[in-house]
């Protein structure tokens, strides 16, 4: 897929108004993505709705429909896959590059939370956030943990911060027991 399709797909699920915004490092190398419906992070973030809202497993697209549907919004701190990096240095160097471009993911927005989904990028996020003026919304970021040679995303924190959420944005809505 080239870049203006990965771009094209993510703005298909871009809700009108953005209430919680996720904030991830980059998209994966190797051609995966949030938005194709074909990453990890496209599933375990569905396995934490499941839970945390109490509703039945969906087809990956239908999530990401509800996804969209609730206001909900992932956008990557770095344009460009940066998942292969190795050196820290060089991998700190391209998140303090990406800020640029999340700054202009950011003008116009009001999101009630935005959320980090990456502990080591999460102060060039923070730092973008702030420059925004939304420093009030952010939330602590989501870890990843190497599980298997692979990244997974913190599931029960995942949990919990769509629980917390829930319970500050919207009163009336109580979370899956």
């Amino acid at each position: 897929m080239l870049d203006r399709e990965f771009e094209a797909l993510r703005l298909r699920y871009r809700p009108t108004q953005i209430r919680v915004l996720f904030v991830a490092e980059s998209r994966p190398t190797g051609g995966t993505f949030f938005y194709a419906a074909n990453s990890h992070l496209v599933r375990y973030t569905e396995a934490a709705f499941r839970h945390a809202y109490g509703f039945a497993p969906l087809p990956l697209s239908e999530f990401l429909d509800a996804f969209k549907a609730t206001g909900c919004y992932l956008e990557d701190l770095c344009p460009e896959p940066v998942n292969q990096i190795k050196t820290h240095a060089l991998r700190r160097a391209a998140w303090k590059g990406g800020m640029a471009h999340l700054a202009k993911r950011l003008a116009g927005i009001s999101p009630l939370a935005i959320i980090a989904i990456h502990k080591g990028s999460e102060p060039y996020v923070r730092q973008t956030v702030e420059k925004a003026g939304l420093l009030n919304v952010l939330k602590p970021a989501i870890p990843l943990n190497k599980v298997h040679a692979q990244m997974d995303v913190d599931l029960p924190k995942l949990q919990q911060t769509l629980i917390q959420l829930m319970r500050s944005s919207t009163p009336h809505a109580q979370p899956a027991k």
